[in-house]
Formats: C-alpha cells, structure tokens, sequence
C-alpha cells in the first residue's frame, strides 16, 4: 500500500472519528440502502476511480453485500479507498469483544479489514488485517478477532479498504460481546503498575477523574501478558490518556540518565541566554499593541530584566493614552511564568489575580493588588489574542486577565498546556511527568486544557500578513472601539 493512501486513509478516519453515539455496528448486514443503493449509516472517502455501493446480486446473506470497486482498474498500488463507521463507545466499563466479518475478492490487490478503538486520540487498538492475506480471487470467507477493551475506551471504527485494482464484497459485520479474559501481568511489571498508580493517587490534579481500581484492570490488559518494567510505555500512555492529561509521560532509566548527562553538559558549557524581549507600539495613533515571544531566562535576574523591560513598555506606551490594548500571545509558546506576571502587574489590580490549586490542596497566589504600585487604568479595554501555540506561562497571564473586568479573548483556542506539571522519580530511576495544578482566575473560575476564546477567529497558517490584512486584530480593535 502506497505512503500517500496511508496518509489520505488517516486523515479520513480522523475526520469522520467519534460521530455517532453507539455500542455496536449499526447497518452490518448492509440491508439498509437508498434508491440509489447508496449503504445507510457508513462513510467512504470518495476517492477517484473507485465505487462503494450495495450491490443485489452478489452477497453471503440477506439481499445486499457492500461493494467496494476499483472501476478505474489501476493495475498497481498507486492508490486506495476505504469506508468506515465510526461510533463512540460508551464506558461501561471492561469488554472482551469478538469482531467478525465474510469478505469475497476478485483480482483484487491487498485488502484490509480496519478496526480502530482510541481512549480520547491514544490508539488501543488499530490494525488494517492485511496479515490476513486478503486479495486475488477468494470466496466467501470469515475474518474475525478477538480483543480486549479497556474501562476508558470512547471511540472505535470499524470498516473495510483496497488498494490498486479488483473488487471486493463485505457482509455480516457483527460485533459480539464474550466472558472476559485478561492475560495477568509479571509479578515485577504488576508491582510497577502500582507504584505508578500511587504517584498518582498522590500528585495528580486528575485524580478524581479516574477509578484507579479499574485503572489497574486496565492497565494489565494493555500489557497484555508483559513480564517487564521495560513493557510499561503503552500501558501508562493510555492511563494519561484516560485521565485527560496533556502533561502525561513516561521516561525510562535510560532516557533519564541522558538527560542529566545533556543538562551537566549544558550547565558546563553554560553560554548567556539572549532574551527576546516584547515589543511593541502604537498603531494608527489609537490602539497599543504588545507582542510577547517566546523566551527563555535563565536565573532570577534575567527574569527581572524581562519583566523590568515589559514594565517599561507599558508605561511608555501609557503615556500616549491608547484608547485600548492589544496583547498578543499568539507566538508565545514557551515563557517564564514569574516574569511575564511581574512584567504584566500594572495591569492586575484585583487579589489573587492568579492562584495555583495543588493536589494537595495547598495553593500559590499572585498578588499585585497593592495600591502604591503604578497601575494601568482599568477602564481601558484590553483584548487578548491567542492562537494553539498560546501555551504553558502565556495561558497562565491569559487566565490572569480574563479574570479582570473590561477584557476580551480574540482568535483560536490556546495549546492546552495551561496547567502546572511536575516530574516524578520511580523506583528503577525512570520518571513520570502529569498535571499537579490547576490555575483559577480572580473571579475564582478554574481553567484546564484548551482556553477557548470569546469570539473565534481563524489565523492564517504558514503565512507572514500585514497588520491591516490580520482579521483578528480588525475585530479586536473593533470592540475596542465599540
């Protein structure tokens, strides 16, 4: 099968992933159609030459078989179509399963049979049975498998492909529940899994958000049988799947070790970080505007240096009475957080303008409500604009000021990264990173994951645009103006 279909075939399942709500296949038997013998209920990828349709006269049982005809005949893998029905699977907890399906060729290249199943996008199970040797001329014959689900399970996909020349029949997709089996784990790999789920327990500001005693099912039938701790990658993928965590994941010894050796290097070979420091003007003698970039400090006098330097910039820019703000974090992937929230404090007079809640309860606190301090006036409105590489400190300075009156987020949703994360040593010396806090606001809303802004803008991608030509600073400026 040709790279390009493979590609085109991820894109389509993607696309048309967790659409309708179910916990079986739906149509199987191909018997519901259209006048036109259009199949009910699956989805194809309409791809050039190729025909996916009922066909009467040829099937295993009932009246119909689904079809799927290479009418162009290409005579080499130069492409592919595919047809699928994806259905999101609701969690009622473990499921042994038994996908089955009758299959007919004629002159066909490879074929293949796909079964997909995702805890959110982490693939549990994804395989395409070309192993199976489907193609040539064949008969009716019955594909079948058998797999284990996991409790987190919430998508799955099921449908048919080919590739290059030749026809192939589809009947009888069935999808049977069975008495459950689960291989146990080694002795080592099981006591792992459970010093991982204590950490957890411990740490994690998710840990509400998952049954840790169906975790340690689960995580045993995603090792399938594995003996070592060397086997655990999968397994504690899909738990940070489950709980949801953008921060989740796994280093092995190895990996840590590296590590260390790179930041010994690095410490040894230490050169002084350049810092891009904001920038930033008044545009059409109305409107300022602030560009934060990313960054890096590398102690705390260089963090003083940029929040001395972001101070400053506001001040002057003050001082030629805007009539509002621009911040614009739409590039600001990577930041020190203490930095950009000093350099940010003439803007935040409200208490706690931003607190971090621990798992433990315990919480941080950025205060700038003192009133000695030169502050910016607060009826001045100040628009925010963000886009998917907003992330990490800048998400944490826009949750800062959504909490302020007389403000407003303009563009896409941020990265996703707004939470704090921390790193934990195991017992083998490998280490696990996941979520231990959750920022709030001033008006006590806390934030986790993507931070959707109040009017959605889409922001060209790969392209350099002028100022006049950015749709989202024209509607920014024009709720200011409002």
């Amino acid at each position: 099968m040709q790279k390009n279909f493979k590609t085109s075939l991820l894109f389509f399942l993607i696309f048309f992933s967790h659409k309708t709500f179910s916990q079986t296949i739906i149509n199987g038997d191909f018997e519901q159609i259209d006048s036109n013998l259009k199949i009910k209920d699956w989805k194809w990828s309409n791809a050039p030459g190729y025909k996916f349709t009922a066909d009467p006269f040829t099937h295993y049982s009932g009246n119909y078989s689904a079809l799927l005809i290479n009418e162009a005949n290409l005579a080499s893998e130069a492409g592919g179509a595919a047809f699928i029905q994806p259905f999101t699977a609701l969690k009622t907890g473990i499921k042994h399963l038994k996908f089955s399906v009758m299959v007919k060729t004629q002159s066909a290249a490879p074929c293949g049979i796909i079964l997909n199943a995702f805890c959110r996008q982490y693939p549990i199970l994804s395989t395409d049975m070309f192993e199976r040797g489907i193609g040539g001329t064949l008969d009716w014959k019955r594909i079948s498998t058998e797999f284990t689900l996991p409790t987190y399970t919430n998508g799955m996909s099921f449908g048919g492909m080919l590739t290059g020349s030749g026809k192939i029949w589809f009947d009888d997709f069935k999808l049977e529940e069975l008495p459950i089996e689960i291989t146990p784990a080694g002795p080592a790999l099981k006591k792992y899994f459970t010093e991982f789920i204590d950490t957890l327990k411990k740490n994690s500001i998710r840990r509400d958000s998952i049954d840790f005693d169906l975790l340690a099912k689960d995580l045993e039938i995603i090792a399938d049988g594995a003996q070592t701790k060397a086997e655990a990658v999968k397994p504690f993928q899909y738990a940070f799947a489950a709980m949801n965590d953008n921060f989740g994941a796994y280093y092995d010894s190895l990996a840590v070790v590296k590590t260390e050796e790179l930041k010994k290097e690095a410490e040894k070979n230490k050169k002084v970080l350049k810092i891009r420091f904001p920038v930033g003007g008044i545009w059409r003698n109305e409107f300022a505007i602030i560009r934060i970039s990313s960054f890096g400090v590398q102690d705390s006098t260089q963090a003083k240096t940029y929040s001395d330097s972001l101070k400053n910039l506001i001040f002057s820019l003050e001082n030629k009475k805007p009539k509002g703000w621009l911040i614009d974090l739409r590039d600001c992937s990577a930041g020190d957080r203490d930095a950009l929230m000093n350099g940010f404090s003439p803007f935040f007079y409200k208490k706690d303008v931003l607190t971090l809640h621990y798992a433990n309860d315990s919480i941080k606190t950025w205060d700038y409500s003192d009133t000695t301090l030169r502050k910016i006036n607060k009826k001045i409105p100040v628009a925010l604009l963000t886009g998917p590489p907003t992330r990490t400190a800048s998400e944490s300075v826009l949750i800062a000021f959504k909490g302020l009156d007389n403000t407003r987020q303009f563009g896409e949703p941020t990265g996703g990264a707004s939470e704090e994360a921390a790193i934990f040593n195991l017992s083998d010396k490998a280490a696990i990173t996941f979520s231990t806090g959750v920022f709030s606001d001033a008006k006590k809303r806390k934030y986790s994951g993507r931070i959707k802004p109040d009017k959605l803008v889409e922001y060209p991608k790969n392209t350099q645009i002028k100022i006049e030509e950015d749709g989202i600073v024209y509607l920014a400026t024009q709720w200011i103006s409002k």
